[in-house]
């Protein structure tokens, strides 16, 4: 009974926060109270699951039929028949469904999907290969975590940007665990058996008493009048067409961002003058990588494929003819592709790769993804940690002393106002949004920043290295280490002297 005990405190403590008896509710329940857990919240329950799988199903060996449930005659024997159904799977149900509702789209959804994903799958938690039927039981008891559930999560995906990686893989994880043959044949005999009354014959005896199991659980679960959507009906078919066009979209918008990126080259005389825009946006673009880009048409089309497989009856969507997810042409095929107009679709990727290519080249300003104050974004791998910190900090010092000086000297449409747009950052306007602890309320308002000093980029791992081996080689083979320092950096202001000259870098009217 302790054992028992131990249990039902951590489900309260953990799972109980938004369960209601939707059979027993008053005015005051018809005020919504939605408790947002947090990211190691989640995390907790995830432990919880897993340990709990761990237990319940400890016993198990190849020749047993049914998983959970298994009666014992150890000192366990009894909490272990009660099984992991009738412990928590009402509070995780709840506690499941309120995540998936309110939880912010982005990456860090990773976690609540890892729950879930942890639940539906006991069999990761046994030391021994078992058949997939030996799971019926369990799957039918849980129906609505692979039916109800997985449909939400299918029509949060949609609101998701799938060209990020780290949504595609989440995309691909769940496809990969849900979307299998052995699966959409239980969830079809379990549906067949919950839904509508099964033949008796040749039938298992716990199948036989399901359906009214079923909707005694879907009544304890749910909320009153709530009605059981089966998971291959026409609507789901509907979401998964969706969802599949705008896998092929994402696909597109990938393949065309990898495509730009392999094909626009900057000149050497740009890229020494990108070393002095430190306003630049590249410091974003580790989501972006050739390498990241590749990885994320690839969980799409995996994602794509297992769920055409799964649902057999959807028709995916006509591939373009176009597309420009062969990566195998040519450079010279490439050009000729890009300036080739098409159907919409077409016509809108080039549009996107010639917008790119501008931004490579500097002549269209780049769409910023980080939307906080650009000058504290997060460390990037290409830089050194304590340096950006340290970096960060003089900055700060320079431009809360000399703040007005530079701002002024910016805005001067001389050479020196010119050099200096070169070598300070532009200004900026950014939305800054507070989050209330609860998650249910949040508010934003712009804050501007104005010309300033960033050493940020003095960060870069690559730029350090060329900084020693100058050092190193002036040290061995100058006889005058200190002359040829002032020779290095009066070679670096010419530079710089010819770069704001040839290159100036415009005062947009929005920054006067």
């Amino acid at each position: 009974w302790r054992s028992e005990t131990f249990i039902l405190v951590l489900k309260e403590m953990l799972l109980n926060q938004n369960s209601t008896d939707h059979h027993q509710q008053n005015i005051h329940d018809l005020i919504p109270k939605t408790f947002i857990p947090t990211h190691y919240h989640v995390w907790m329950v995830r432990i919880l699951v897993k340990h709990l799988h761990f237990f319940f199903n400890s016993t198990l060996s190849p020749n047993q039929t049914t998983g959970h449930g298994q009666i014992m005659i150890d000192s366990l024997g009894r909490l272990k028949s009660l099984g992991m159904t009738s412990l928590i799977q009402k509070e995780i149900y709840s506690f499941l469904k309120t995540v998936f509702d309110h939880w912010p789209l982005d990456a860090s959804f990773r976690v609540p999907l890892e729950t879930y994903l942890s639940y539906i799958q006991p069999w990761r938690y046994i030391q021994c290969d078992l058949e997939p039927s030996t799971w019926q039981k369990f799957l039918t008891e849980n129906i609505l975590f692979y039916t109800t559930i997985f449909v939400q999560i299918l029509r949060r995906f949609l609101r998701m940007d799938l060209s990020c990686p780290k949504n595609a893989y989440m995309l691909y994880r769940l496809t990969k665990v849900l979307c299998t043959r052995e699966l959409r044949q239980m969830i079809t005999q379990a549906e067949k058996v919950c839904v509508s009354k099964p033949a008796s014959v040749g039938m298992p005896g716990f199948l036989r008493s399901s359906e009214k199991l079923f909707y005694q659980r879907m009544s304890e679960i749910e909320m009153t009048g709530s009605n059981y959507l089966p998971l291959f009906s026409e609507p789901v078919f509907v979401l998964v067409s969706q969802l599949l066009s705008s896998i092929a979209a994402a696909r597109q918008k990938s393949s065309t961002e990898n495509l730009s990126q392999s094909i626009v080259n900057k000149s050497f005389f740009s890229k020494f003058a990108s070393l002095f825009d430190v306003s630049n946006d590249e410091i974003n673009s580790d989501d972006n990588s050739p390498s990241e880009l590749q990885k994320v048409s690839t969980y799409l089309d995996m994602s794509s494929k297992q769920l055409c497989n799964f649902f057999s009856e959807v028709v995916p969507p006509q591939q373009n003819n176009a597309s420009l997810g062969n990566l195998s042409l040519s450079t010279s095929d490439q050009h000729s592709h890009l300036n080739n107009s098409g159907d919409t679709s077409e016509k809108y990727s080039n549009l996107k790769a010639i917008n790119r290519m501008l931004v490579l080249n500097q002549n269209k300003k780049q769409d910023v993804e980080y939307h906080d104050n650009p000058d504290l974004q997060p460390v990037r791998t290409y830089e050194v940690g304590f340096l950006v910190k340290v970096l960060n900090e003089i900055s700060q010092q320079i431009n809360e002393k000399y703040g007005s000086e530079i701002e002024q000297l910016y805005f001067k449409n001389t050479l020196v106002g010119k050099m200096c747009r070169r070598l300070v950052a532009a200004p900026v306007t950014y939305i800054n949004v507070i989050k209330s602890k609860d998650m249910m309320s949040v508010s934003s308002y712009p804050v501007h920043l104005p010309p300033r000093v960033c050493l940020r980029f003095l960060s870069h791992k690559q730029l350090l290295a060329y900084i020693f081996i100058f050092l190193f080689l002036n040290y061995f083979l100058s006889s005058s280490p200190i002359f040829g320092i002032f020779v290095f950096t009066l070679l670096l202001f010419v530079l710089l002297f010819l770069s704001a000259l040839f290159y100036p870098v415009e005062v947009h009217p929005k920054d006067d």
